[in-house]
């Protein structure tokens, strides 16, 4: 098995973990399923950078420091990106005719 098989989910996992504890989500994740991360928001911080870490340093072990830094953030840029469009409202603004 790949070694960005195993990376990649538990980056996005990660990331997931820290979007449900945000500030801005943290009323959202009270009132859903989720509610016991907000409840223990510093535990899942925790548990999301430390699962952050490890992903980073499996790919660090396997191609090498510098490849391993810029795997995490190639593999994380499109995530990110949909979790930020996903979360802010993205409709046009209605300009007021004169």
């Amino acid at each position: 098995m790949s070694i960005q098989l195993l990376c990649f989910p538990l980056m996005m996992i990660a990331c997931y973990l820290l979007f449900m504890v945000s500030q801005k989500q943290l009323a959202g994740t009270l009132q859903s399923k989720w509610y016991l991360l907000a409840t223990h928001r510093q535990l899942t911080r925790w548990i999301a950078w430390l699962i952050l870490l490890i992903s980073t340093g499996l790919l660090m072990s396997r191609y090498g420091r510098s490849i391993g830094l810029v795997s995490l953030f190639v593999f994380l840029t499109p995530f990110l990106l949909l979790l930020i469009l996903s979360v802010n409202d993205l409709k046009q603004k209605i300009k007021p005719r004169r």
